[in-house]
Parts: C-alpha cells; structure tokens; sequence
C-alpha cells in the first residue's frame, strides 16, 4: 500500500504555493513603484528587491528540502511580516500596508504547530505596537485599535482552522491505520496475512545480507484440517485457527515474523536463528500444540500439526526472496505429512 502523509504533503505544498504568492506580491509592488504608480524611494526599492531574492531563495531550499520545513516556514513568515513592520515605519503612505500581516498568521497556523503560528502573531502585535509607541506610525488610536483588533481576530480564526485540522488529521490517522490492518493483517487469527508476511520478509533477508545474519522459516500445516471441519463445522475450524495462532505467538518472540499463508497453513520468519535452534522452536511449539486443549461447544478438539523447517546457514545470497526459503520449508513440510505427520523435519 501506498505510503503518504496526506497532511504533511498539504502543508509542505501550501507553504511551497503562499511563498510564491508572496512573492508574486512583491514583485508586483516593485513593478508598480517601476512604472511610477505608487509612491517610492530607492531604499524602498531596494529592501524590496533584497526581499523577493531571499524569498526566492528560501523557496528553492523548501523545493530541495534542504533544511526542514519548519524552519523555511519561519524564516519566511518573519521576513515578511518583518518587512511590513520596516516598510510601515518608513513610509508615512503605507498606513494600510499591516493589513497583509492578518493573511500571513492564517497561512502560519494553517502550515504549522499552533505554538509557532501563535509566536508569529505576537510578534506581529508587539511589532506594529513598537512602531506606534516609538512614532513611527502616525495613525489615530481607533486606526491602531482596528489594526491589532484585526490581528486578534486573524489570530483565532487561524487557531480554530488549524484545530480543526488536527481533528481531521488524527481521524485520518485512524482511518489509514485501520485500512493498513486490513491490507496487512488476517481478519479472523489477528496475525500477519501472506501480503504481509511476503513484503516484511523479503526485507528482513536484505538486512540479514548486510548484516550476515542467518534466517531461519517454519511452515506450519494443521493435520487433518479437513476432517476437523467435516465433524465439527466450520465454526469449529476457526477456533482451532484462532487457537493455533494464540499458541504459537506464546512460543516465538515479539519481532519474529508470525503469519497465515493459506487457509490451514502458517509461516514463521526467524532472525538471527540458526539451524539447531530452530528446530527448538519448531519442537516447542509442536509440543504446545499437542499437549493443548481446544474445546469448542464443550467437545474438547485434539488437535497436531506437521511443521517444515529451512535454515539459511550460508551468507543469503543479495537476489535471495522469501518465496525461495519458503519453497524449500514447504518441502521439508511435505516430507513431515508424507512420513506420518505431527513431526518436524529439516530440510
């Protein structure tokens, strides 16, 4: 299944896209004061040129992800509203310009954590307060109070979107975790399925390569399956599954691979695990089995099983695939069913 962070992806191609705009934005401004339609300096002109280019160049470092997004989306966000603030200051005409500020916290709380979209409003605040107690900017205090009221009002908007947002991620979290057990996961013994056990595998003999570890794989077949559901019912064939399952896991480690490959019949991967000792482990859960009691509807079921056994004990050759070790355990299976079953045998 297909892996993607649909949440990161939004906000790493929304920060990617307001960047441009904003740039877009400046270069427009630059290119009215050009034509002499806004009113301009030279120094305006060029702390404006000095903006487009660093914008431009934390854009390429978010398109290369160079450094974490993050820390692009800071730096831009503080450049901006730093400019505005310095723009502000300067020109007596740029009285409206503060207004850009609101547009940039809610982009800030849409694209990131809420803690760092929340410093970006406070600094917005105390910054367009500095200039105002400082003179720099000459409006009256209902402009002012307008102004930072607007800020406050962009400040909550943004939480609220950026919160709902979370909610929306963590459901889609839940979603796609559920959707992956499904793909990945046996419905009725709640272990690994044979897509599973194929994909963890096969890259489990690539780290064993480069590890030069031996892998050991156990196939395991219930005798008699057929006969178990012809007397008692299908019902009755999946509790033995379910018990089968629970029996085994008790017998093998956490990180062993442990799966259902077909309808009686289970695989077991495991690592750095070699012959004598697999074997062990075969025997131990042969054992387990055996000595068992399923009941089902009070009618105790006697249950065996046949297991086949590969070990690996040579260097894993780097174009091994699980089905190779498996074909040569199933092998070894068929000798234990063809030779009497409730055995195991070593290929």
């Amino acid at each position: 299944m297909k892996n993607i962070d649909t949440f990161e992806e939004f906000r790493y191609r929304l920060s990617k896209n307001s960047l441009l705009i904003a740039i877009f934005i400046a270069v427009s401004f630059e290119g009215l004061r050009l034509f002499d339609l806004f009113p301009t300096s030279k120094f305006i002109m060029t702390t404006t040129l000095i903006l487009i280019a660093i914008l431009f160049i934390i854009y390429f470092l978010m398109l290369k992800k160079v450094v974490k997004l993050l820390y692009s989306q800071l730096m831009a966000l503080i450049l901006i509203i730093s400019y505005i603030i310095f723009e502000t200051a300067l020109v007596s005409y740029h009285k409206f310009l503060p207004i850009w500020i609101d547009f940039s916290i809610i982009i800030a709380y849409i694209i990131m954590d809420r803690r760092y979209a929340f410093l970006i409003g406070m600094y917005s605040l105390v910054g367009v307060l500095f200039i105002y107690l400082k003179g720099f900017y000459n409006v009256d205090f209902f402009s002012l109070f307008t102004l930072l009221f607007s800020i406050l009002t962009f400040s909550i908007l943004g939480y609220t979107i950026s919160l709902q947002l979370s909610i929306y991620e963590k459901e889609n979290k839940k979603q796609k975790q559920k959707l992956e057990k499904l793909v990945l996961i046996d419905e009725l013994t709640q272990i690994f399925n044979r897509r599973a056990f194929f994909e963890i595998s096969n890259k489990i003999l690539k780290q064993a390569n480069r590890e030069h570890k031996k892998i050991s794989v156990l196939m395991l077949d219930i005798d008699f399956f057929k006969k178990i559901n012809d007397t008692y019912g299908h019902a009755a064939g999946d509790v033995v599954l379910k018990s089968i399952a629970q029996i085994v896991q008790k017998n093998i480690r956490e990180n062993d691979v442990f799966a259902r490959i077909g309808g009686e019949e289970f695989a077991i991967l495991l690592y750095d695990v070699d012959a004598s000792r697999s074997i062990i482990i075969a025997y131990k859960i042969l054992e387990s089995i055996r000595k068992s009691s399923i009941v089902y509807k009070n009618t105790p079921i006697h249950i065996t099983i046949s297991i086949g056994v590969y070990c690996n004990e040579f260097p894993i050759d780097e174009n091994s695939k699980i089905k190779d070790f498996l074909f040569k355990a199933d092998q070894a299976l068929y000798k234990a069913k063809k030779t009497g079953r409730n055995k195991v045998v070593c290929y």
